[in-house]
């Protein structure tokens, strides 16, 4: 008992010194390999920093895997959608964790953070991660964007 409990004060300790938020894929679910096929597809935000978005706001991503580019639509602080593009690349850090880094087109810079990736088995939710802030994104897979 003594071990069980220095245990899961140890796991404490580790997720409160890395900013470690628990979120749904981080609760057991099992998870599977990150690569340009298994996040290949349209993405629709669902929930940040573990909390649902509201109905008005809305994020949208779609992945390519054959050219490694993305097209992502948001609606953050504004009612009509604007569509940002570029490229991205998928890593593995010295810990073994899934790595995404990304920048736009047309000069706009790299994104504002890198983001460890949870794709959860069977593929059908994703976690992103911002190595910089600590927020965190929650995706669903989605068949097609909605009309704009």
């Amino acid at each position: 008992m003594k071990r069980f409990k220095l245990l899961l004060t140890i796991a404490l300790v580790a997720m409160l010194s890395t900013g470690c938020k628990q979120t749904p894929i981080d609760d057991g679910t099992p998870t599977m390999a990150v690569t340009y096929t298994t996040i290949d597809g349209v993405w629709a935000m669902t929930h940040w920093n573990g909390a649902p978005i509201d109905d008005q706001t809305n994020l949208y991503i779609t992945f390519l895997r054959k050219e490694q580019r993305f097209e992502m639509w948001s609606n953050f602080g504004s009612m009509y959608f604007v569509q940002r593009t570029g490229e991205f690349r998928i890593e593995q850090d010295e810990i073994k964790r899934y790595i995404l880094k990304g920048w736009y087109d047309y000069g706009a810079g790299d994104w504002s953070n890198d983001y460890v990736v949870v794709l959860d088995y069977p593929g059908d939710r994703m976690l992103l991660k911002a190595l910089g802030n600590g927020e965190v994104m929650e995706f669903n897979r989605i068949e097609a964007l909605p009309e704009f």
